[in-house]
């Protein structure tokens, strides 16, 4: 119904939404809607969101602009996708889209040839893109701050408890 909608005209179609008095299914359904629509637009519609959230007593924080952005991205198809991330980038920190970015790659963990590994592959330096494929699969490096010596029971300078 939201699609549908003009812009500035989601207020109206919400108002007797009562099922819709939580922030979690208020941002559910700006992400469906937001993924029917142009990337361009979002910027408009986020205010529009962010409006709505006001009126009944939320706000937008930059976490759930980071879930309403991810929720819109994936459900676009290939030829969108792009500019997608290019919107993202303009509405988002840098750390808000790599947050989106390692969420879109933690879609395809198996396929490294899926749409989003290429799109990102072709998008980001090498580098860029191998650090999110890190991130998406949950795999930092060890580091371990001091070596570990064996157990030596041989050193032990009691060998009863009670002497």
């Amino acid at each position: 119904m939201l699609t549908n909608a003009g812009e500035g005209e989601w207020k109206e179609p919400l108002t007797f939404s009562f099922e819709l008095s939580k922030k979690e299914n208020l941002l559910y359904v700006f992400k469906a809607a937001m993924g029917a629509l142009p990337p361009p637009s979002w910027r408009n519609r986020l205010d529009e969101a962010r409006t709505i959230l006001a009126g009944r007593g939320f706000t937008l924080d930059p976490d759930d602009r980071i879930q309403i952005l991810f929720g819109a991205t994936r459900r676009l198809r290939e030829g969108v996708r792009q500019a997608a991330l290019k919107t993202c980038g303009e509405l988002l920190d840098r750390d808000g889209l790599r947050t989106v970015m390692t969420r879109l790659l933690a879609l395809e963990p198996t396929t490294p040839d899926g749409p989003w590994h290429t799109l990102l592959r072709e998008s980001l330096d090498l580098s860029d893109y191998r650090a999110l494929l890190t991130e998406a699969s949950g795999k930092e490096p060890v580091r371990v701050s001091e070596p570990s010596t064996a157990y030596d029971v041989s050193k032990m300078t009691q060998r009863r408890l009670f002497d």
